[in-house]
């Protein structure tokens, strides 16, 4: 009565496609009762839940494995689901990774995870569903009648499975109270072996991955959706809606109010043995109860409405210190909506740019793409590489939405969690004091103010910075000296003079050299010690031959984010009195430095004089 709708509500929340239900009254004998009445999937169901017809689904159960809708002819489960249990170690990592659909996968563990529904196996009481443009498999529960229970109606048989002490990676060889080899025919394990197992020894380094990431996705449920918070309303909600019904049939309540009480009590206790229990391969640093989830710090940071290279885009900036999951997040524009796809992971301190072209903005914006990589072709996710052996998620930079718009008059943008949280929001103008530059993005000067504001904008310097710190964030006091190259002054000083970066002046010469600190960040020096050297010419002469020589230096460090090249050029004069004389030496104007020593050898005409080095920072845009 309670248990399964509300496993399927939150199924449906999630993302998964879930069939639909509802209370019915049957008279048994001439007595009333109250059931649960469920959709019986077949085309209607790929529709209803927005699925392709061209792919395949089925789904199990006691009956067997049929065939909901979609093209039979892709249908190579039995291949597949063989294949995952025969393959091991690398194989075995590389076999799953091109044959399921992992970002979809992992939330459905978990719910079965936290539910400790052991009834699902990857084909038993699921539904199966296979992508027509990559053949990746992915799976969603069937028959929830048996999550959130503190026992079952068949104890010979399902007692065991239903605990709330069941390990979270519940079906696997190292868990014999859930996993029975008598239960599981060959070639048929559950999903959780073929994913978690083995968990130490050889081959563990190819499960990490998948053991990490249901573990990471398991713990964000736990403080989001798997709360008393947020569960026992939703128990609330199905007992206030059978209650007047169960009166008008003239039932006694007693079954109703303690399937309720016994659900809580699942809850509440399966919650405190994932955070505090004891159970194998638990990572203690993630589970540690002082290490609460928190996804309230994802912020709109930029937007692109402008006519620009690279299309419109929307920044969003994670001022955190843990990775937040989007998935099925909802943007709103106005009266669009855009849901996130599975798998966007927003890692910490980090930036995610929802663009409408991929290609057209990594092109304008270079600086994105050189560590970006797509994760698979059919998903518009990019992300920055991982080494997969390892604990370690997915962080990404770039999601592609074709239709997205952001118009140029003005708009109100809404971010939604996957329960229809708002994270953030923001109505943007045109007129001031939002910014009113024509060409330029919408930068936030500080992710920790109320960016509601329109004086918390302003326009950025460099046209745009997606998945960059901002421009305007970067120098707040807009003296051309990046914030962070300017605070290590004010960490040298101890604090006796200048407390923060804003008390730093470029004309000023903290070190002392002889090198004004705005020069000192132009030439790629160090403000805080006397390397003037650094910054000097030699004059070589032998015989008739002069060599003038100076060293130069790349732009390297995040301080110089904005630039992609420090440029030299090399003048000459024979009268220092003849004002503006200065005049370029040939083939030596903007060369660009990376580390090497510039050597111009003179003879001729440029014999005798006096030589000079001016550099510059080129924007990258």
């Amino acid at each position: 009565m309670l248990n399964e709708v509300v496993a399927y509500d939150l199924g449906r929340m999630m993302g998964f496609p879930a069939p639909r239900y509802r209370h019915v009254c049957l008279w048994l004998d001439g007595a009333p009762s109250v059931t649960v009445e469920m959709e019986d999937p077949e085309e209607d169901f790929l529709k209803g839940n927005g699925i392709d017809p061209g792919d395949y689904v089925s789904r199990s159960g006691y009956t067997g494995r049929r065939i909901v809708g979609g093209e039979p002819t892709l249908d190579n489960f039995a291949i597949m689901r063989y294949n995952l249990t025969l393959l091991a170690g690398a194989q075995k990592e590389g076999y799953v990774r091109s044959n399921l659909w992992m970002e979809a996968i992992l939330p459905s563990l978990a719910l079965l995870s936290f539910t400790a529904n052991g009834d699902q196996y990857f084909d038993w009481n699921m539904f199966q569903q296979r992508n027509r443009r990559d053949g990746r498999w992915q799976q969603y529960p069937w028959d929830l009648d048996m999550c959130f229970s503190l026992e079952t109606a068949d104890p010979l048989v399902f007692s065991y499975f239903q605990t709330t002490n069941l390990h979270p990676y519940y079906q696997t060889p190292l868990h014999p109270g859930v996993y029975q080899t008598n239960l599981v025919s060959p070639g048929a394990e559950p999903l959780g072996s073929v994913l978690f197992y083995p968990e130490t020894g050889p081959g563990s380094e190819y499960t990490l991955p998948f053991r990490h990431r249901h573990q990471m996705s398991l713990w964000r449920d736990v403080y989001t959706a798997f709360t008393t918070n947020h569960l026992y309303p939703m128990l609330d909600g199905v007992v206030a809606q059978l209650t007047p019904v169960y009166s008008q049939l003239g039932l006694s309540q007693t079954t109703l109010t303690g399937q309720l009480a016994a659900a809580k009590e699942f809850i509440a206790a399966r919650r405190d043995f994932l955070i505090n229990g004891d159970w194998s391969d638990k990572n203690p640093g993630l589970w540690n109860p002082t290490n609460v989830y928190v996804a309230t710090n994802v912020v709109i940071n930029e937007i692109m409405s402008r006519s620009a290279p690279g299309g419109e885009y929307l920044e969003l900036f994670n001022r955190g210190s843990c990775a937040v999951d989007l998935s099925h997040w909802l943007l709103t524009i106005s009266n669009e909506s855009y849901r996130l796809p599975m798998g966007t992971m927003l890692g910490p301190t980090s930036y995610l740019v929802v663009a409408d072209t991929q290609p057209g903005l990594t092109q304008a914006f270079t600086e994105l793409g050189a560590d970006m990589v797509q994760r698979f072709r059919t998903v518009p996710v990019w992300d920055w590489p991982v080494v997969w052996t390892t604990a370690t998620e997915y962080a990404s930079r770039v999601i592609e939405v074709p239709d997205i718009t952001l118009p140029d008059g003005g708009a109100t943008i809404t971010l939604r969690d996957w329960l229809s949280n708002v994270v953030d929001t923001v109505t943007y103008g045109t007129t001031a004091p939002w910014p009113t530059g024509t060409t330029a993005s919408m930068e936030l000067v500080d992710p920790a103010t109320n960016n509601g504001a329109g004086a918390a904008w302003q326009s950025s310097l460099v046209v745009g910075t997606p998945g960059w710190v901002n421009s305007a964030a970067a120098d707040r006091d807009g003296d051309g000296l990046p914030d962070a190259w300017e605070q290590r002054i004010a960490d040298a000083d101890g604090g006796d003079g200048i407390t923060n970066a804003q008390g730093v002046a470029a004309g000023d010469d903290f070190d002392n050299d002889g090198v004004p600190n705005g020069v000192e960040f132009v030439a790629g020096l160090d403000p805080t010690v006397d390397d003037s050297d650094k910054f000097s010419l030699t004059i070589r002469v032998s015989n008739t031959v002069v060599a003038v020589e100076f060293d130069t230096l790349p732009t390297e460090g995040s301080d110089y984010w904005r630039y992609d090249a420090r440029l030299y050029t090399l003048d000459w004069v024979t009268n220092l009195m003849a004002s503006g004389s200065w005049t370029n030496v040939p083939g030596f104007a903007d060369v660009q430095g990376w580390g090497q020593t510039v050597v111009c050898t003179n003879t001729g005409a440029f014999d005798r004089g006096f030589y000079r080095y001016r550099v510059r920072l080129r924007d990258r845009r």
